[in-house]
């Protein structure tokens, strides 16, 4: 009764699905993993299950199913854990506490000569690439986020909220007025007029920065610091412009992550390439270390609007880390951090041309460099995590690629629900999600008692058969699969070929949408993103206008020349008046308002969808 009240158990399959990973795998696990695993998943001893590691040293496939079951329940949460929530939380908030308290009291001035010239090398490696610090390019880089800042939380995120609320300090506020808003008038404008019109404050000033903490795994959370809208305006310009130079220099952030993949793989199979990990590196990263390495002008422009005071579970601390998760800079800061430090010791082992790859935190680089890298780190306050650095043996990770001599050995996670009981199509997206995290690394024929669970499960819910798509389509649609392979699934509402596509029937998530009458600063982003690396004076010469404009498919420039501010501003605030006057007569909305999507509120339909399917 209580679970059609509530819903289906994401828990309970979770250990059906475990006891059925076991059968499957059951030949290929040794004697001793086998039990632990077959005692556990019985009797759903959550303990046990965590307890469960594979064995390095085994062969390929054998340790593939070991790794698989131990890391199963990786990123899901129990209602009864081995960690309590109040228990996680405590202990996520005093490892940043324990982590802030050695940061403050660490002495940079206690360094060996050997570090002090691996600085000196990464700070000259740092000026080659940044060059120097060039405001305006900063400025072209500048855009507001897409998430949480302070004042707008996730679920009202949005561009036009964010010329509504802009917090920051004082100096962020006066760089807004004197700086930005000469650059990007028409956007200053804009945001006094709202004020104005709303009768409220243009700016919010504040002092200090909260501290959220967010679900990582299952024993611990990550700590966040939003930054104010400001502050995150004003950061993304710097880290773009950081991102543009480590482009130059042969490092695309965008691209990065599948070339660590492949340098994983090779990792593993002559062991001459480290792969690092690093415990806490955004928060090691320290005001003093950026002074250290950074050229003065590009240290100033860092420093400058930074709010050193965060608010930790209800207790103001002041951090000495640069910035922390949730700033924009964090990540590009991060990479060219790492990447001068590794450099600086390739300079001074006097290697002539090792590997040297870093993507945030994930490092790649030369074994012959890595006791040289534990001990320039360690003096600088940095951290390898000794469990996620392999400089031996013949397992790499990096960048979520794991290889294991050579072959790719990367499990799938059941994944955390938004909560334990999920009703009707939501469900049986979960159910699909779920099923194609197995699929995408494992064939039917190896896990078919795992497949046969989760079919029971989706033909409880769609009695008249599962969805089987195309595998371009959203994991949640339905089920992966490929028509012209051998193995069709039995009941399975397949896609149906008529000459050269393919029809079928899929979930899609439609998300809740809610009225936006701002329409001003979507029509800005659009146009400034247009004319981003455009020369005016360029646009002065004959025809060049004109090819341009068909370039682009409309005509931006005539837009902005015609169609002034002004004209953009009442047309907004006509419809601001017009629909509130519908709301307070009770009237309906009018069917040419527009929308905006809702983050993460929505609901699953059933659409029918057509491919073609080689």
């Amino acid at each position: 009764m209580n679970k059609i009240a509530n819903g289906n158990d994401t828990e309970d399959l979770a250990w059906k699905l475990a006891q059925a990973l076991v059968e499957d795998f059951k030949p290929h696990l040794s004697a001793d993993f086998r039990d632990k695993a077959e005692a556990a998943t019985a009797a759903r001893t959550v303990s046990a299950v965590r307890e469960l590691n594979a064995v390095i040293g085994t062969s390929v496939y054998d340790f593939k199913c070991q790794y698989q079951l131990s890391s199963w329940f990786k990123r899901f949460i129990f209602d009864e854990d081995v960690l309590t929530p109040q228990d996680v939380h405590a202990r996520s908030v005093k490892k940043f506490m324990d982590n802030n308290a050695r940061l403050l009291s660490f002495d940079y001035g206690n360094i060996s000569d050997l570090t002090r010239s691996v600085l000196f090398s990464a700070r000259g490696w740092l000026g080659n690439t940044l060059g120097d610090f060039n405001s305006s390019a900063a400025l072209r880089n500048c855009k507001f986020g897409k998430k949480s800042s302070v004042g707008i939380p996730k679920r009202k995120a949005c561009e036009g909220a964010r010329y509504e609320v802009l917090t920051g300090s004082q100096e962020q506020i006066l760089w807004f007025k004197h700086c930005y808003g000469v650059y990007d008038r028409p956007g200053y404008e804009y945001a006094r007029g709202r004020a104005e019109r709303k009768k409220l404050p243009m700016f919010y000033e504040c002092t200090e920065l909260e501290a959220t903490l967010v679900p990582k795994k299952f024993d611990s959370l990550r700590i966040i610091v939003p930054n104010t809208t400001i502050g995150s305006l004003h950061s993304s310009g710097i880290g773009g412009l950081m991102e543009e130079k480590l482009r130059f220099a042969g490092y695309d952030i965008r691209a990065l992550q599948p070339i660590h993949g492949e340098l994983a793989r090779v990792g593993s199979v002559t062991g001459q390439l480290v792969t690092a990990d690093q415990v806490s590196a955004s928060d090691n990263i320290t005001v003093k270390l950026v002074e250290m390495l950074f050229e003065p002008r590009w240290a100033a422009a860092l420093m400058a609007y930074r709010i050193g005071d965060v608010r930790v579970d209800g207790l103001l601390v002041n951090c000495p880390t640069y910035s922390t998760m949730g700033n924009g800079i964090t990540f590009p800061l991060q990479t060219l951090v790492f990447l001068s430090l590794l450099y600086g010791v390739k300079d001074v082992l006097g290697l002539a041309n090792p590997v040297i790859s870093v993507f945030g935190d994930d490092m790649i680089y030369d074994v012959s460099m890595h006791a040289t890298v534990c001990t320039v780190f360690s003096e600088l306050g940095l951290v390898i995590n000794e469990s996620k650095t392999f400089a031996d043996g013949e397992f790499r990770e990096s960048c979520g690629s794991d290889y294991y001599r050579g072959v790719n050995v990367r499990p799938a996670f059941y994944s955390q629900p938004a909560t334990r009981f999920i009703k009707g199509k939501a469900f049986e997206s979960y159910l699909y999600k779920t099923a194609n995290a197995l699929l995408e690394r494992w064939s039917y024929y190896e896990i078919a008692n795992t497949l046969n669970v989760l079919t029971s499960a989706m033909l409880a819910v769609r009695p008249k058969g599962p969805f089987g798509v195309p595998k371009s389509f959203p994991d949640t649609s339905g089920v992966h699969i490929d028509p012209e392979d051998n193995w069709l699934p039995q009941g399975f509402q397949c896609p149906v070929r008529k000459g050269h596509v393919y029809h079928f029937k899929c979930l899609s998530f439609k998300a809740d949408r809610r009225v936006e009458y701002r329409q001003w600063p979507y029509y800005h982003r659009r146009l400034k993103s247009a004319t981003k690396f455009v020369d005016r004076e360029l646009l002065k010469i004959k025809g060049v206008k004109t090819l341009f404009e068909k370039l682009l498919g409309y005509r931006s420039w005539h837009m902005v020349d015609v169609i002034q501010e002004e004209t953009l501003l009442t047309i907004e605030y006509v419809r601001e008046d017009s629909l509130k006057a519908n709301i307070r007569k009770g009237r309906r909305e009018p069917t040419l308002v527009p929308t905006i999507a809702e983050i993460d509120d929505g609901r699953y339909y059933v659409v029918s969808g057509s491919s073609v399917m080689s």
